[in-house]
């Protein structure tokens, strides 16, 4: 919906082979950009979404979800 304005919000990306394993787990990510949140102190990277750490405070957060004419995103 081109109208919205919701953040991307992740917490965890997992992503399992034939074996088990989970190849996500510690790639490098990239997001369309960083919220910084300054009642938390501190910003939601990409990298939380692939180091997995399921912590409730640990997660990816972007700015607004259509921003500039643009969706945001994730990359792993």
């Amino acid at each position: 919906d081109q109208s919205s304005s919701e953040p991307l919000n992740i917490r965890e990306v997992e992503v399992y082979d034939g074996t088990g394993t989970n190849q996500a787990l510690n790639k490098p990510a990239l997001q369309s950009s960083v919220h910084y949140s300054s009642s938390w102190g501190m910003s939601f990277p990409a990298s939380n979404a692939v180091d997995g750490n399921k912590n409730a405070d640990n997660f990816i957060h972007t700015k607004l979800g259509y921003e500039n004419g643009k969706f945001c995103w994730l990359l792993i």
